[in-house]
């Protein structure tokens, strides 16, 4: 009787944890998070855009409207990235598939060139990608070689896991 007792004890606490866990999740509350159960908390929901088009040397703003603080982002718990989606077939790439390698080429206020990585910012009421003023390259399909991406051809698509 007293195993059967211990073990209806521990499958209590169990649900109990596992009913904080999820209180946790939908409340947002970050104060319980530990080393040990993170991973609970992060990407359990994922946010996708519509299909924008980049427009040379302007910023991309879309507001995501999701319920997203500046302390989920400060501390990982809301992440975002944007993917370079085919519109139109171009150089080996069908439409819908996403731009291998991306980097955005860009003038410093020095007038030399500079590549930057392709990265979006996410804040609590929007996700914003800045198309680069000279040009984006892609790596081809086939031989891992890039070549300079025609816009028209090319969208964004944001991601958002909170």
């Amino acid at each position: 009787a007293s195993i059967a007792s211990e073990q209806a004890q521990i499958a209590s606490q169990k649900a109990s944890e596992a009913s904080a866990t999820l209180e946790n999740k939908a409340n947002r509350d970050f104060s319980n998070v530990t080393a040990d159960n993170a991973h609970q908390l992060i990407g359990n929901r994922v946010w996708v855009s519509e299909l924008y088009k980049p427009v040379s040397n302007t910023a991309t703003i879309v507001s995501h409207q999701l319920d997203i603080t500046q302390d989920m982002i400060n501390n990982g718990y809301a992440r975002a990235w944007v993917e370079l989606v085919c519109t139109a077939t171009d150089d080996g790439y069908s439409i819908g598939e996403t731009a291998i390698n991306p980097i955005g080429i860009v003038y410093l206020a020095s007038g030399d060139v500079q590549h930057c990585g392709f990265k979006c910012q996410l804040t609590p009421k929007n996700i914003q990608m800045n198309t680069p003023v000279i040009k984006t390259w892609i790596s081809k399909k086939t031989t891992g070689s890039c070549y300079q991406v025609d816009y028209n051809k090319w969208s964004y698509r944001f991601y958002i896991i909170y």
